[in-house]
């Protein structure tokens, strides 16, 4: 388990791949997620968005910037809330509704709709 004192360490000897490495580490906490947010490194976010422990209204913001990386990122969270997924579903792209169908939490519903959206767009 990552505590504060080691996840402080690791930030300051930690290279920008070490910290990439880092983020996909499923035992950061909130806080964690946050401080390395504040690197604004692409492939830190995309890892963090996949965090169930990821903070809504940071999922709120990266998903405002429209980018299809982040989304499918987004996609794979597994503790989004509902209105998270429909918003997802309605930005009508096929990668991330792929992403969508394999998360295991998604609600049924949406599911049931992403099974049938795929099969005509296979």
């Amino acid at each position: 388990m990552l505590n504060d004192e080691i996840f402080t360490g690791i930030l300051k000897e930690a290279s920008t791949v070490n910290l990439i490495y880092l983020s996909f580490n499923k035992t950061l906490t909130k806080k964690m997620i946050n401080v390395l947010f504040e690197k604004n490194i692409e492939n830190i976010n995309g890892n963090l968005l996949k965090n169930s422990l990821c903070e809504e209204s940071k999922i709120r913001e990266f998903l405002a910037l429209k980018d299809k990386i982040y989304n499918i990122c987004i996609a794979h969270n597994e503790n989004l809330c509902k209105s998270l997924y429909e918003e997802l579903f309605s930005l009508d792209d096929y990668d991330v509704n792929v992403s969508l169908f394999y998360n295991a939490c998604i609600p049924k519903e949406l599911k049931s709709l992403l099974a049938s959206k795929l099969k005509l767009d296979i």
